[in-house]
């Protein structure tokens, strides 16, 4: 692969099982989260694998300029809410088969094909943004991923909760709507704001957070306490800068 449309084409290419497992389904799919990481990439699988036979149903804030546009070109029943919105989430259609990112790939089965045998894998870490920011709340998160993996039922519904909560926080973070300019000014503000860093400066002195992220930032930060790890933060550093 040499070019990002090339990857994108390999991404939205069903295998054989993925177009069979499609075809079975009751009702049409939902993709929660469908503007972040590989949500488009996921959306133009699915519509790959279900071939018209049914909608997808393409769920996010889509606030990357074009992008709802896009899926919609590609087919997607196209639906801008914040997942993260109890009302707007109880105003979405009914969909028998819901999806959610980030968190539901470290749950999910993925069929692969190595040296041609068609194979099922699953995710034993992610979380990549985490490992930036949030780190106990990592482990932990990984450590319900496991719990849920090996059959627990309420350890899946504490995850698919939280996947629109870090979905949306990650956005912000790490700048999607700018395509991701502001990423590391905005993994520099989280520290700051734990108290990590004295600020958010970078190597080049003229990057910074993109117009409007220190908002987004704000935003999230109120929203979503639970998915920080400020206490742990607080107790750390008369140990780590020992």
């Amino acid at each position: 692969m040499r070019t990002v449309a090339e990857l994108e084409e390999r991404l939205a290419r069903p295998s054989a099982g993925l177009i069979e497992d499609m075809g079975g389904l009751d009702g049409d799919p939902m993709i929660l989260g469908a503007g972040a990481k590989l949500g488009p990439s996921l959306v133009r699988l699915a519509l790959n694998a279900v071939r018209g036979e049914r909608r997808v149903i393409a769920v996010s804030r889509f606030s990357e300029p074009g992008l709802a546009d896009s899926l919609r070109e590609a087919g997607a029943t196209v639906v801008p809410a914040d997942v993260a919105d109890e009302p707007a989430l109880a105003a979405l259609p009914d969909a028998a088969n819901v999806a959610f990112l980030i968190l539901a790939d470290l749950i999910t089965p993925h069929r692969v094909v190595v040296d041609g045998r068609e194979v099922e894998v699953e995710f034993v870490g992610g979380l990549l943004g985490q490992w930036a920011v949030w780190v106990r709340r990592a482990v932990e998160l990984l450590d319900e991923a496991r719990g849920a993996r090996a059959g627990d039922d309420g350890a899946v519904r504490r995850l698919l909760t939280l996947d629109g909560h870090l979905t949306d926080a990650n956005a912000a973070i790490f700048d999607v709507v700018h395509g991701f300019h502001g990423c590391i000014p905005g993994i520099h503000e989280v520290l700051r704001r734990q108290g990590l860093r004295a600020g958010r400066w970078c190597l080049d002195p003229a990057e910074d957070l993109s117009p409007g992220q220190l908002a987004e930032i704000d935003r999230i930060w109120a929203a979503y306490p639970w998915l920080r790890d400020d206490d742990f933060v607080a107790e750390g550093p008369s140990r780590w800068l020992s």
